[in-house]
């Protein structure tokens, strides 16, 4: 090896590309063909930018020296920048073949196969140089994509925490791949990233606030909690930790505790979105509507653009009865996001809710492919009735959501023989003998049941999007649901109802049930208790489950018939039916209850919130559902004072009426 070519070698190594150059191609004057010279040469020539010169270069070293591997690896790696990836994992391959201990030969090809669509061979090279070469940290990094492409995330994180165990500063690097797991929606895995980070490097502020972020979208608040707690006490200015507190208190069912930190964050940074946002779901929990529309709008304000924003937005004017302005909202979200199935479905309620029924079902079809979709019973093996006549019968009507809306739209069932010939209809099994005994189908079946069948199925409410109408143009006689007189009979000899009138009273429908539109539709027994000054009438209690236990320190008692045992003991909703049926009055919050006194066409008033459940539209006592049934709507959000003392005053006035017909019923 020549003087120039030993000192060009150690310029280039010390970053002296000008004298690198200079005594290069002094090298090259006495040795124009010698390989190393050219080679090297190349190198300082795309150091400085010219590629396609070091190019020429490295392709004439190999005219000389054809198994030049440094010549062959470098060449190659210039073709993978370049993008032809082709070329270059054929030379690369040869680099190989030539030093198969050679690590960063492996390491490369092993990119080029990734970029050529090749995930297991190149996952077999990366590993090759891993073993050549344990903490090869380019082979380390390439790797992590690659098991990630092959679904191996686990892995990767597990490679990273093993190369961070010998090099503390690939922390970071499993740190950042914490943050790209979370940014791209897998949080399971990105937890486990900063947990592998936190076990072996220790806490700081941001690791645990973004392991805290992680845990809130996996679900798991008490855990978050912990976590953001520990960055707030490192770093108690820390406005982002103070939301993700919020969200968790939130998430506890703790949402007047979680208004604090969405107070303290903005005092920090007063053009803080993320705050205004958890105040906002907070307040809304909390049922304040008003105060939530505020807070979401001030969050608006500072994310014009953001479409998940606009969806909170629309559902914060949505709760203020604001109807034009949230579906102004939704569709602006729909349009900025319109695969977006959350935001179509809400948009459908907010049109249902707004009495604009057919673009109103065709919206909330979406709810199937929710983020937490709203599943049938079940969905059949065949196929998906989308409208029109039924080749073979019987179509099958799926019961979906609750025990209210199967009772609702168990009336449609006799509508569509006309295009089925034969309906079956499929409802959770408490519902089985009630809806049989109404004959309004062929066939009623459970869900083990139903499972069986073969021919077209739609979920119930599904029907007026499948048939492009709207529930005005199809026919549905009310009542649609009787009793058998016999057990009808048991049940008017068991209540002992004597003269006075009887009023069943249900006030709470499923707590599982009652978030978004539905929070706040139930109240507790105790506000009913004006009602026991309206003499000469006695209650039954129809509530089953939870809020039953409220009757025993119900302060009126002393007003419920004296067969109430037997009816807390009846759980048969054919039993419920034939109790409602024996009353003169059903008074009832929005619950299964209230649709199964419409159905039964027994008189039923039913007690709303300021802004109800879609089906029950913004204003009006009558509904076009249930012509039996009277609402009496909140005036103001939350208060049910007023809601009982207009229901007081119009049973008062009601009790004459009442006590004729007990006396006229035999």
């Amino acid at each position: 090896m020549s003087a120039d070519l030993r000192e060009a070698r150690s310029a280039l190594n010390c970053g002296d590309l000008e004298r690198a150059q200079v005594l290069l191609e002094q090298h090259l004057a006495q040795s124009p063909e010698d390989a190393d010279g050219l080679e090297r040469l190349a190198i300082v020539h795309c150091r400085r930018g010219d590629p396609l010169l070091g190019e020429t270069l490295l392709k004439r070293a190999l005219q000389r020296q054809p198994d030049h591997a440094a010549a062959l690896h470098n060449l190659g790696a210039l073709l993978q920048h370049q993008g032809r990836l082709d070329e270059a994992r054929v030379l690369l391959e040869r680099v190989v073949a030539l030093q198969p201990q050679g690590a960063d030969g492996w390491c490369n090809l092993g990119i080029v196969l990734q970029g050529l669509g090749q995930p297991g061979p190149a996952l077999a090279a990366l590993g090759r140089a891993r073993e050549l070469q344990p903490h090869h940290a380019l082979a380390l990094r390439a790797s992590v994509p690659v098991l990630q492409s092959l679904d191996r995330t686990q892995e990767a994180i597990s490679l990273l925490q093993a190369a961070a165990a010998h090099d503390p500063s690939q922390w970071e690097a499993l740190e950042d791949f914490g943050n790209a797991l979370y940014l791209r929606g897998d949080h399971r895995l990105a937890s486990r990233a900063y947990g592998a980070v936190l076990a072996g490097h220790g806490a700081t502020a941001e690791l645990l606030a973004n392991l805290g972020a992680a845990q809130l979208a996996l679900d798991q608040p008490q855990s978050a909690l912990v976590n953001v707690e520990r960055a707030l006490q490192l770093r108690p200015a820390y406005p982002e930790a103070l939301a993700n507190l919020s969200l968790a208190l939130r998430q506890l069912g703790r949402q007047q505790e979680a208004l604090g930190p969405c107070d303290q964050a903005l005092n920090l940074r007063p053009d803080f979105a993320p705050a205004y946002i958890a105040r906002g779901q907070a307040l809304r929990e909390l049922q304040r509507p008003q105060e939530a529309l505020e807070a979401l709008a001030s969050a608006h304000a500072l994310r014009p653009d953001d479409p998940e924003l606009l969806a909170d937005l629309a559902l914060g004017h949505q709760e203020c009865g604001q109807l034009a302005e949230a579906l102004a909202c939704f569709e602006a979200a729909q349009a900025a996001r319109p695969d977006d199935a959350d935001i179509r479905a809400n948009l459908g309620i907010c049109r249902l809710l707004a009495t604009d029924q057919r673009r109103g079902w065709e919206a909330y079809e979406a709810r199937f492919q929710r983020r937490e979709p709203v599943e049938p019973l079940l969905r059949p093996a065949g196929p998906r009735w989308r409208g029109g006549p039924v080749a073979t019968g019987p179509l099958l009507l799926v019961g979906e959501q609750g025990l209210g809306d199967m009772l609702q739209f168990v009336r449609y069932a006799p509508s569509l023989r006309d295009l089925a010939g034969q309906v079956a209809l499929c409802v959770s099994e408490p519902l089985v003998e009630l809806v049989a005994a109404a004959g309004l189908a062929d066939s009623v079946w459970t869900p083990d049941q139903a499972i069986r069948h073969q021919g077209a199925w739609s979920p119930m409410l599904s029907i007026f999007q499948s048939l492009g109408s709207s529930p005005r143009d199809l026919p549905a006689p009310v009542p649609y649901l009787q009793v058998p007189a016999p057990r009808l009979e048991i049940w008017r000899q068991r209540l002992q109802r004597g003269d006075q009138p009887l009023i069943g009273l249900n006030w709470q429908g499923n707590p599982e049930a009652e978030t978004g539109s539905l929070r706040g539709r139930s109240l507790p027994l105790n506000l009913l208790e004006p009602l026991s000054h309206v003499p000469g009438l006695q209650f039954v209690a129809l509530q089953k489950g939870p809020g039953s236990e409220q009757l025993a320190r119900c302060p009126f008692r002393e007003r419920f018939c004296r067969s109430q045992d037997l009816v807390d003991g009846a759980w048969s909703l054919l039993d419920t039916a034939a109790i409602i049926s024996a009353c003169d009055l059903i008074i009832s919050s929005d619950s299964m209850v209230a649709h199964l006194a419409g159905a039964l066409g027994k008189p039923v008033w039913l007690l709303l919130k300021q802004v109800p459940d879609w089906r029950w539209g913004l204003a009006g006592e009558s509904s076009p559902w249930y012509p039996s049934m009277r609402l009496f709507r909140q005036r103001r959000s939350g208060d049910w004072g007023d809601v009982i003392a207009r229901l007081s005053c119009a049973l008062q006035l009601e009790v004459p009426r009442l006590i004729a017909g007990s006396v006229a019923d035999p």
